[in-house]
């Protein structure tokens, strides 16, 4: 019933105790119920929920700024693969003119424009991840700045501090893609040995750069289900103001006899086989237990 608060029978006995108003014998679900919204505990409850719901809102201004920051990251490796991949093809081009060919020297020319072409694609790979991002907007505040959120295609750490009471981080380690540090070879367009190790380079840069790009979405998703979380706890915090607020709820006792006497299955579509309905129809039989001690 998402209109009603539980109060379990711990936490029951728990109220009784705490209301001086309540009488000294054994509680009932009112009196615990009259404890729990209108006595002592009712406005640390309320302050309670309040105090996580800010909590809560602070790590998703964090998570939104991380996610969308990992998001620009992984734009970013997209574009880097798609350089690597024109590279790649600037590789099979040399490769096609120096297959099955015994004399280059008609060809030297078109292969040094390959050449170029292939250093180009790879300094403009380089250019782009040297490239600074734009301004996260992350402040002290939101438990992290835009220096903690790193270029991971640099091989730099992104560190976000989730709430800022708190030391625990979520981590995430970049690749350096350049490819100085990848060890990319000088190019030799002028014979099939030297253009294969070029092409092996590529493949090994694409590699990388896909697993980093794995990694990135695999973190997006990780961020954005705690996300997720957060904002389902906040939703149950404010249904419990709300309710408060109200003044309905039940006890757990009290939930026992309404289902103990509840119709729980529809004659005409039933919810349950033969076997399930007869153990169901056995259980609305039962007496209550409050009942049982009332007697």
């Amino acid at each position: 019933m998402p209109h009603e608060f539980f109060v379990s029978s711990v936490l029951t006995k728990a109220l009784s105790q705490q209301n001086k108003d309540a009488s000294k014998g054994s509680a009932s679900p009112a009196a615990a119920h009259e404890s729990y919204t209108n006595g002592p505990l009712r406005p640390h409850i309320v302050e309670f929920s309040k105090k996580t719901r800010k909590d809560f809102l602070t790590m998703i201004m964090v998570l939104d700024h991380a996610i969308d920051w990992l998001e620009t990251n992984l734009e970013r490796v997209k574009l880097v693969i798609a350089g690597m991949e024109e590279a790649g093809g600037y590789t099979v081009r040399a490769k096609n003119y120096l297959t099955d060919v015994t004399d280059i020297t008609p060809f030297l020319g078109k292969l040094k424009e390959i050449e170029n072409f292939y250093n180009a694609a790879i300094a403009k790979n380089d250019a782009l991840i040297n490239t600074p991002f734009a301004p996260s907007g992350l402040s002290d505040e939101g438990g992290a700045t835009s220096s903690s959120l790193g270029n991971l295609l640099k091989g730099e750490t992104m560190n976000v501090t989730l709430y800022p009471q708190d030391s625990a981080q979520y981590v995430i380690q970049g690749i350096d893609l350049r490819s100085a540090t990848l060890g990319v070879r000088q190019p030799d367009f002028t014979h099939l040995a030297a253009a294969q190790n070029s092409r092996i380079d590529v493949a090994n840069m694409i590699d990388i750069a896909v697993t980093l790009k794995n990694i990135i979405a695999a973190d997006i998703m990780t961020l954005s289900t705690r996300r997720e979380f957060c904002e389902s706890a906040m939703a149950s915090l404010t249904a419990i103001q709300d309710l408060l607020k109200s003044g309905q709820g039940i006890s757990e006792l009290s939930a026992i006899q309404q289902l103990a006497t509840a119709k729980l299955r529809d004659e005409l579509l039933p919810l349950a086989f033969e076997p399930q309905s007869l153990i169901l129809d056995q259980f609305t039989q039962l007496q209550s237990p409050l009942e049982s001690e009332g007697e």
